[in-house]
């Protein structure tokens, strides 16, 4: 009598093990398929404001990098058809398992450039060929204007002042020399 006690509730124990291991997977199933569910979508325009907090086209971040820095892993930033001229920077923004967008509103239409005109420069006191221009960023490179050519950095006033052509950025005065 016990075998068949047994084995008649085998079927029921195997059934009760399918019914869990059928319901975690679903469960797993819909954890994954609304994962991104949370993910928040900001946006950034030439007409926004950086003091706007960027999560709807009518408050938009002023700047890409704004937009960035507000950015979770899995969430979209979306950025209305302008030129931004601006460097952008943010480390740790990946995840394995949620895919971050950064796309243009049309694509296309959104123009990031890391350059930024300086000037006007002046003459610097004491110097024959050096000239200056406060610039309150930091500088990776400079180039002449109309050709685009790539100055030298140079890591001295003394030396800018002996090297036409080439440039220095002095971060603690917050000023950009040049040699003419």
């Amino acid at each position: 009598m016990k075998t068949i006690s047994g084995f008649l509730s085998t079927p029921f124990v195997l059934r009760r093990r399918v019914r869990r291991f059928v319901a975690g997977c679903l469960a797993v199933a819909a954890l994954l398929l609304t994962g991104n569910s949370s993910a928040a979508e900001y946006f950034v325009s030439k007409t926004g404001n950086d003091d706007h907090d960027g999560l709807s086209s009518e408050r938009p971040f002023a700047t890409i990098q704004k937009g960035v820095d507000a950015l979770s892993a899995g969430d979209i930033l979306t950025i209305s058809p302008g030129e931004y001229a601006e460097s952008v920077h943010r480390q740790n923004l990946g995840h394995l398992e949620k895919e971050t967008i950064i796309r243009a509103e049309i694509p296309g239409t959104a123009v990031l450039r890391g350059d930024v005109p300086a000037g006007p420069f002046q003459k610097t006191e004491g110097y024959n060929l050096v000239y200056e221009t406060p610039f309150d960023r930091a500088v990776q490179a400079v180039n002449e204007v109309d050709t685009l050519t790539g100055l030298s950095r140079m890591p001295n006033l003394a030396e800018l002042d002996a090297a036409p052509g080439r440039w220095l950025y002095d971060a603690g005065a917050k000023k950009l020399f040049i040699s003419a």
